[in-house]
Order: structure tokens, then sequence, then C-alpha cells
């Protein structure tokens, strides 16, 4: 979805006066990290708070997982759901998913 789009869609949402929460999925939502934050940060001018789940791949360091983590929660982010199974152990270490927990 276009990033334009996406924020129309929050504007959308906000004037109906109904929504007060939004959430990201994937697939990984922050493979757009900037995407996100963008959309979070309309969602937090409006009054919204958002949820994320993710499988954590990025939090390959204290300061990585910082650097992703600091600016979601000023934007409004209240809730974080880790996925996170054998299928994802392959792929992502579990040091990633302790740092973000």
């Amino acid at each position: 979805m276009a990033l334009p789009f996406a924020l129309d869609l929050v504007d959308q949402a906000a004037d109906l006066g109904v929504f007060r929460q939004g959430g990201f999925t994937g697939g990984e939502p922050l493979l757009f990290l900037d995407e996100i934050k963008a959309i979070a940060a309309r969602m937090h001018r409006h009054g919204m708070r958002f949820s994320m789940i993710s499988a954590c791949d990025w939090a390959v360091d204290e300061a990585a997982t910082e650097r992703v983590i600091a600016p979601l929660a000023d934007r409004g982010m209240d809730s974080m759901s880790i996925s996170y199974d054998p299928s994802h152990a392959a792929w992502v270490p579990q040091d990633n998913v302790r740092r973000v927990a």
C-alpha cells in the first residue's frame, strides 16, 4: 500500500470518531520502518494508539533494538507481540526475541 493512501485511511478512520487504535502485522511490518513511523505519527496526531506484531529479526543488538522501539513508543505503540516458534527459530536468534521482550 502506498504511504499517501495509508495516511489517508488513518485520517478517514479518525474522522469517523470510532477508531481509537490500529495495528501493524505482517509478514514483518518493520521491513517498512520508515513508513510505519510515518503512519504511526499520523495516528498519534489523531490520538490513536497502535500495536505491532514482529518476529524480531531486526533486534540484532541493544542499539538496533532501541532505534526501532523508541520512536514507535514515542508515536503511541502500546503493545508489541512477538511471533516466535520453531519455524521462526530457524532464522531469528532467540537473543533477538529476548532483547525485544
